[in-house]
């Protein structure tokens, strides 16, 4: 009787409860997560290809012609941008969060010093020309962490704020485990990318110029770098009589036709700014501020090469009686004050550089946060709030203007005349595909084994791995616009980046999501 009752009960049971394994649930679970995992990375990069295909649009219609986006560059350079990260950072880091906070703005340099790293392995390895190793350098240090970061954790917040969630939410655990709404991820995101660009803004408004520009002055440091060896190697010709006795007054003759040469053409280059400034009144002063100053550098290097050329003739003529007056200074000692004179001006010259409105905005942003200026402007109901509100207000308009920007630049498609393929190829794996590894291996290891990333907050890993994977950053073609140098081959760069991101972004927002989930 049992065994029949158990027959038919077996017998009775649903067809559907018998279908399904156990086994194959966790699969089935798996697998849809990865399918969100992939879905929220895919849209996220949609967005933003959507919002600069809008700038795209513009730029083939004649809207957005090379003089207005270059105008349109020097609004958010001087008035969004500064505005957008005065706000970020005085929000996001105060007294109280800035112990928390530390590890991004640590994590800035890292990644900017290994993607320089790579920059000057690539140049290297390639045998790019001199004019293009500053330009490879900068493309790969410096990324996209302005905007697109923003953009693409919005999006995931958007389409998949379930993955962001800390673990043990809203199993009745502690109040730190409790479910986050789209707005609070949003607000934490925002305030670590905040807290990121901290650092970042400063290296790329300060490094960025420095890397474009290093090849400026390198006719200038070759000539002198060549005499500097020469007159060491003089007094041993002289000596020895190999007939290079005349070496000081032949050399200094050609390096001066070299230096005239030089001089004729900066003459003639500032001769044509005078001129364009005259008839274009204020309308021209930016690009003309941006090349007086490196034709100031320059200046500065020739004067130096006159210096060493004056001192040779110097050698030359009056070898005989240094070595008659004992108390007479020594070339080698000579040259001493002159290596501090030039050494102040490279300080100088890299100060001048890296003030920039977005370093100032990110210095007072700090300021602001840390100090009790945070109670006046920030906080609700501070007396000078409405201050603060525009200024946020302002600064909302940054990231949708540098994505439209983005797009525009790239309307005109790659000239892999003014950088080649393989160059350009290689700072879009540089940036895409190995730091994004450096930074999977560093949080990883980070997390595993020390305790300097905060416990249970995955948007706080998914804003390190973020500010690793994007690429080239567009304000590096704003830098080259106001300066009017290397913009062929910098857009050329962004182009190849931009056009193998939505694959590459894709790919490791997928690995990212489902390392934090």
């Amino acid at each position: 009787g049992a065994r029949t009752r158990a027959r038919a009960a077996r017998r009775s049971a649903p067809r559907s409860a018998c279908l399904v394994r156990p086994s194959s649930l966790p699969r089935e679970m798996e697998l849809s997560g990865l399918s969100s995992v992939v879905l929220t990375s895919v849209l996220a990069v949609a967005k933003v290809m959507f919002i600069a295909s809008g700038g795209l649009m513009l730029a083939r219609r004649g809207v957005l012609d090379r003089p207005t986006r270059k105008k349109l560059s020097e609004v958010t350079f001087r008035l969004t941008l500064p505005c957008f990260l005065f706000s970020q950072v005085a929000t996001s880091v105060t007294a109280g969060t800035a112990i928390k906070l530390y590890p991004l703005p640590l994590a800035a340099t890292v990644y900017v010093a290994l993607g320089a790293l790579f920059g000057r392995l690539l140049a290297h390895a390639a045998r790019a020309p001199r004019a293009l190793r500053g330009v490879l350098m900068c493309a790969c240090a410096l990324g996209n962490s302005n905007n697109l970061p923003v953009v693409l954790m919005q999006a995931i917040v958007h389409m998949g704020s379930e993955l962001l969630q800390p673990s043990g939410a809203g199993e009745g655990g502690d109040e730190g485990a409790s479910l986050r709404t789209e707005a609070e991820l949003e607000a934490a995101g925002t305030a670590y990318v905040g807290a990121y660009l901290s650092i970042f803004s400063f290296l790329l408004w300060s490094v960025g110029p420095v890397l474009l520009m290093s090849e400026d002055n390198d006719s200038a440091s070759t000539v002198a770098n060549e005499h500097r060896a020469k007159s060491m190697r003089a007094p041993d010709a002289r000596e020895a009589g190999d007939g290079e006795a005349d070496w000081g007054e032949s050399d200094a003759g050609g390096l001066q036709r070299a230096l005239t040469r030089k001089q004729s053409d900066m003459d003639l280059e500032m001769v044509g700014l005078a001129h364009a400034r005259s008839e274009g009144g204020s309308q021209a002063t930016e690009s003309a501020d941006v090349r007086f100053v490196i034709h100031e550098d320059e200046i500065e290097q020739l004067e130096e090469v006159h210096l060493l050329a004056d001192g040779a003739g110097h050698e030359g003529s009056t070898a005989s009686d240094t070595l008659a007056l004992p108390g007479t200074p020594t070339p080698v000692q000579g040259r001493a004050p002159m290596v501090a004179r030039s050494f102040a001006r490279d300080c100088a010259k890299f100060v001048r550089r890296a003030i920039t409105p977005p370093v100032v905005a990110v210095v007072l942003g700090v300021l602001v946060g840390t100090t009790p200026l945070h109670g006046l402007l920030v906080v609700k109901g501070a007396p000078l709030r409405v201050f603060f509100s525009a200024v946020s207000t302002l600064g909302q308009a940054a990231i949708p203007i540098s994505v439209i920007l983005l797009g525009a630049n790239l309307s005109n498609g790659p000239d892999y005349t003014a950088v080649p393929l393989r160059l350009a190829a290689g700072v879009a794996i540089s940036r895409m595909v190995l730091l994004p590894l450096c930074a999977i291996a560093l949080v990883t290891a980070t997390s595993r084994y020390t305790s300097i990333l905060p416990d249970n907050d995955p948007m706080f890993k998914l804003v390190l791995l973020l500010e690793a994977c994007c690429p080239t950053a567009n304000n590096v073609v704003m830098m080259t616009s106001m300066a009017q140098r290397n913009e062929g081959s910098v857009s050329t760069t962004l182009f190849t980046s931009y056009v193998i991101a939505p694959l590459c972004l894709s790919v490791n927002i997928s690995i990212f999501l489902l390392i934090i989930s």
